[in-house]
């Protein structure tokens, strides 16, 4: 399994009946956020789980691919930003400072970037700092700025795999 997989994984927590997210969207699996109409067997398992999300993170890499269309993206930074995009939504990546900085090639001020990202909005309005998303946020920013995947991989907590290098 790839770092980018495992690391989502590691931060998504796999559940196997659908739930409501932070924010009150109904979720199932690691992360998969159910779409109206979506029919998925429940209880759902591990096995299931995974294959649900390497297809989000297929699709979400699209996304990526997409959004920086003729902008070279290093591997390690389309990986932190299909993290990114998978958790926050393409939307957000699309009007985001993050994806302007990217473009106008400031790395390091896109690095910086992420970590804005802490904050789930409820569907009244109010804004609330989530301390898993503090964590994914740094794991993300670093990995971006071209961290080693061993290091990626420890501070998400993670064991280190001789496939990451």
């Amino acid at each position: 399994m790839d770092l980018l997989t495992r690391v989502v994984a590691q931060f998504e927590s796999f559940r196997p009946s659908p739930y409501a997210d932070p924010v009150g969207k109904m979720t199932i699996g690691l992360g998969h956020l159910i779409k109206n109409g979506e029919a998925l067997a429940t209880p759902m398992t591990e096995e299931q789980g995974m294959k649900l999300l390497a297809s989000d993170l297929d699709h979400h890499r699209r996304y990526v691919d997409a959004l920086f269309h003729g902008v070279y993206l290093a591997p390690y930074e389309i990986q932190a930003l299909t993290s990114f995009c998978f958790n926050t939504g393409p939307t957000n990546l699309s009007t985001s400072t993050l994806r302007k900085r990217i473009i106008d090639g400031d790395r390091r001020a896109a690095a910086h970037e992420f970590i804005r990202w802490v904050w789930a909005t409820h569907d009244d309005g109010t804004k609330v700092r989530l301390p898993g998303l503090v964590k994914r946020r740094d794991v993300e920013s670093i990995w971006f700025a071209g961290a080693h995947p061993h290091t990626i991989a420890r501070l998400a907590g993670i064991p280190a795999d001789t496939d990451d290098e």
